[in-house]
């Protein structure tokens, strides 16, 4: 066996060019920027975004039939354990005292590429704990609603407007949901739902 010696390399890292870093910056720019507006664009007390989805059970779920109830949209896919987990948070929340009588109804947009079949197959594995499951093959009502992270909720009042929205799997994700269902229903007006998501700090002692 002959060993050949290694020369030590004459290269040098240098710096990128001007064109590389650009392009770095502007990607993660075009990132950030639809992170950031993901869901959270939509403001509250504005028309919720257009929805026409067939459900499962072969329901046709449009804007116009989801008026006159709270509507929770949680966008997630069947798989997702943040988005199983979100489910069972907003099942719960549901049945909160407060909302007692007040029709609210969740529904889950999945947009996994399977056919409706193998998807209520997967659903009936998971034993999901939602009744209303809509397709979004096309992902037409993800891009609309500017989904980029799962899960992703939106709560949408009676009169078919934007109470509140979340994006992802917050700590606080089963309170937020409450809130945002009795803000929906009118059991508290947007001055308390704001004061109860962001309380002011008691003073301090003093000297």
């Amino acid at each position: 066996m002959i060993l050949v010696k290694r020369q030590p390399s004459d290269m040098r890292i240098g710096l990128l060019p001007l064109w590389a870093v650009v392009s770095l910056v502007l990607l993660v720019s075009v990132v950030r920027v639809d992170l950031a507006g993901a869901v959270t664009h939509l403001q509250r007390g504005t028309p919720a975004p257009s929805l026409d989805l067939t459900a499962l059970n072969g329901q046709a779920i449009n804007n116009d039939s989801l008026r006159g109830g709270t509507v929770i949209l949680i966008f997630g896919e069947l798989y997702h354990g943040k988005t199983v987990e979100a489910c069972v948070k907003i099942q719960h929340a549901i049945t909160d005292e407060r909302l007692r009588g007040e029709p609210v109804r969740p529904l889950l947009i999945a947009s996994q590429n399977i056919n409706p079949t193998e998807l209520k197959e997967l659903a009936r594995d998971n034993e999901h704990a939602l009744p209303t499951i809509l397709h979004d093959a096309d992902r037409e009502v993800f891009e609309t609603y500017r989904v980029a992270v799962l899960p992703s909720v939106v709560v949408i009042d009676p009169e078919g407007r934007v109470a509140h929205v979340i994006a992802s799997m917050t700590t606080d994700f089963a309170d937020r949901v409450t809130d945002a269902l009795l803000l929906a229903t009118g059991k508290i007006t947007a001055e308390q739902f704001e004061a109860q998501r962001h309380p002011q700090a008691e003073a301090g002692l003093t000297d």
